[in-house]
C-alpha cells in the first residue's frame, strides 16, 4: 500500500535510506508553516517532480487531490470570512490564507513522496532507525507506534474510500437528511475495526517479523540530503528564506 498501483518508486528519492527519507519529510514539514512563499513553492515544484520521478502518474495523482481540495477551501473560509456582525469577506487576510493553503499542499505532495517512495517493509526499517538510540525497550515500542502510524495512513485513506464506493453504489449519494452519512461513517468504522482483527497479518505484511535487522547504512548522498533539509527549514525559522 506504501507504494501505489500507479507506479513503484524508482527515481532518486527511493535510492536513499529509508530512515534518511523519514528523516527529511520530518525536518521539512515541521518548519513549513515558518517558510516564505518562494520557499513553499519550490518545495511543492521540486517534491511533484519527484514525485513523478518516481513513477506517480499525474492522472493518478488527481483523485487524492481532491478530498485535499475541500480541505483546502475549508481553511481559507475560516481565514477569509469573519462572522462579527453580518458576515463579510476580509480582504486583508487573502495573502495570508493563501499562503497557508500552499503550505498545506506544500506538506501533502512531500508526505505523498515519502510514500510513494517507500515500500511496507521500509516503513519498519524507517521506523526502527527512529528509535534505535533510545535505551531499552523505549526504542522498539516507539519504532512499532511510528510504523502502525506511517503504515496506517494509506490503509484508512483506503477504506475511506472504499466506503464511499460502496455507498455510492448503493445510491447513498441521492439521499438527503442525516441518515445517509452516519450509514457511510458506520461502514467506514466497520471496515477499520474488520482491518484491526487481522491486526497480525497487518504487521506481518509491513515487515515486523519478531527477527531484528539491520537499517541500510548511511552514505554521502543520506547525509547530504538530511543536511540540504535541516538548511532549509532553519533558514525559513531564522525568517530568511
Amino acid at each position: 500500500m506504501a507504494r501505489s498501483a500507479a507506479g513503484i518508486g524508482r527515481g532518486g528519492v527511493s535510492r536513499i535510506a529509508p530512515s534518511a527519507r523519514l528523516l527529511c519529510l520530518l525536518v521539512l514539514v515541521s518548519g513549513l508553516f515558518a517558510e516564505r512563499a518562494p520557499t513553499v513553492l519550490a518545495l511543492t515544484f521540486f517534491g511533484l517532480l519527484a514525485l513523478f520521478a518516481e513513477g506517480m502518474r499525474p492522472r493518478a495523482l488527481l483523485p487524492e487531490l481532491l478530498p485535499l481540495s475541500f480541505l483546502l477551501l475549508f481553511m481559507f473560509a475560516l481565514e477569509t470570512l469573519s462572522l462579527e456582525g453580518q458576515p463579510h469577506f476580509v480582504a486583508a487576510e487573502l495573502p495570508s490564507a493563501l499562503l497557508d493553503a500552499a503550505r498545506l499542499l506544500a506538506a501533502f505532495v512531500l508526505a505523498r513522496l515519502f510514500y510513494q517512495a517507500t515500500s511496507a517493509s521500509e516503513l519498519r526499517e524507517a521506523a526502527e532507525s527512529a528509535g534505535r538510540f533510545l535505551p531499552g525497550s523505549l526504542g522498539q515500542d516507539l519504532a512499532l507506534a511510528l510504523s502502525l502510524v506511517l503504515g496506517f495512513i494509506p490503509a484508512i485513506l483506503l477504506e475511506w474510500r472504499l466506503s464511499l464506493e460502496a455507498g455510492k453504489a448503493r445510491g447513498l449519494h441521492r439521499k438527503s437528511g442525516l441518515g445517509p452519512a452516519v450509514s457511510l461513517v458506520a461502514a467506514f468504522i466497520g471496515r477499520i475495526l474488520a482491518s484491526a482483527l487481522v491486526l497480525p497479518e497487518i504487521l506481518l505484511a509491513r515487515g515486523w517479523t519478531g527477527l531484528k535487522r539491520r537499517g541500510r547504512p548511511w552514505g554521502m548522498k543520506e547525509i547530504l540530503s538530511v543536511a540540504i533539509s535541516a538548511g532549509v527549514t532553519s533558514l525559513g525559522l531564522l525568517g530568511m528564506i
